[in-house]
C-alpha cells in the first residue's frame, strides 16, 4: 500500500528509492561493519532499510530504539536483543537450516 504510514518491507511499495535500496544491499553484502542512515523524520529511512535487509537475504535483528525510550537499561536492551534473536533463530531454522545457536545474555 503506497500511502500507508507503516514502514514498508517490499520494494514494490517504495517509490523512487531504488538507488538507496541497492546501495544498502551492496553495502550489507560487502560485509562492511558500520552503516548510518540519517535524515529528517518521516522520509522513509526505516522503509528503505527494511526493504534492503529483506533483499539482502541474510539473518538480521532490527530493534526500534523507541522501544527503549522510557526504560533504557542494559538489562532491557539485552532482553530486547534476546527476544529478537529467539524469533530470528526460529524463523531461520524453519526457512533455512543455518545452525543458529542462541546463548544467554547477562546484564
Amino acid at each position: 500500500m503506497l500511502f500507508d504510514l507503516e514502514p514498508k518491507s517490499k520494494r514494490e511499495d517504495l517509490f523512487g528509492r531504488d538507488n538507496e535500496v541497492n546501495a544498502i544491499v551492496n553495502f550489507i553484502r560487502s560485509k562492511s561493519r558500520f552503516l548510518a542512515i540519517y535524515g529528517i523524520r518521516r522520509v522513509g529511512k526505516t522503509s528503505v532499510l527494511r526493504v534492503a535487509l529483506n533483499e539482502a537475504s541474510i539473518p538480521y535483528c532490527y530493534i526500534d530504539a523507541r522501544m527503549l525510550e522510557n526504560d533504557f537499561t542494559k538489562r532491557r536492551l539485552y532482553q530486547l536483543i534476546s527476544n529478537y534473536l529467539t524469533e530470528l533463530s526460529i524463523k531461520w531454522r524453519l526457512e533455512k537450516p543455518l545452525g543458529i545457536s542462541q546463548g544467554q545474555f547477562g546484564a
